[in-house]
């Protein structure tokens, strides 16, 4: 088991570090570092890996007791799966998406990074009642639908979507962003494309 401010470095494997559909609940911080992604084939460093896998996760929440932890390099999902961010204080940084990343907001949460992220085959999404301030959704790129709710603030900047809708409602700043071949829907913004 793990403690509060370990580092746990995953490496490339062709199995999920959590199998079945439970996935994987972090409630201390933790540093989370996998060996990236794009390791091989004709969008990857081809011939540069000895093991050109992933280090694949397929559901994993950062609960109540995970905050200042950071995700690195992982991938999440293979076409479903779901990074759940339920606290304050998390880094998403240089992930690959082929599942969703979602923030529940139950509750009220603060200071999230999400940046430098690959979102593929699945969403972004932000659902629930309660508030998100501080967010910086920045240098990702978005291949799929983007949501965040009304109850939202922060900054999306120097991310490229690619096709599906961009749907954001709330006080959030929306500038300095491509986007190719995507819907934008939105209300009350500061938003600046």
């Amino acid at each position: 088991s793990a403690a509060s401010g370990d580092t746990l470095h995953l490496e490339a494997s062709p199995t999920s570090y959590t199998p079945g559909t439970t996935g994987v609940h972090v409630d201390k911080k933790l540093t989370i570092l996998g060996p990236g992604y794009f390791l091989d084939g004709a969008t990857g460093n081809a011939n540069m890996q000895v093991n050109a896998n992933t280090a694949l996760i397929m559901n994993i929440f950062f609960d109540a007791g995970s905050d200042n932890s950071v995700i690195s390099g992982v991938q999440i999902g293979t076409g479903s799966g779901i990074l759940h961010i339920r606290t304050s204080n998390i880094t998403v940084k240089r992930n690959y998406f082929l599942g969703r990343l979602y923030i529940d907001n139950t509750l009220p949460v603060s200071n999230i990074l999400i940046s430098s992220n690959y979102f593929s085959q699945q969403d972004f999404f932000g659902g629930g009642s309660a508030s998100v301030s501080s967010l910086i959704i920045s240098n990702n790129h978005f291949s799929s639908s983007f949501l965040l709710n009304n109850n939202f603030q922060g900054v999306i900047s120097q991310n490229v979507f690619e096709g599906g809708s961009i749907n954001f409602f709330g006080n959030n700043q929306f500038y300095n962003n491509i986007i190719k071949n995507g819907i934008i829907i939105t209300a009350n913004n500061n938003d600046t494309t």
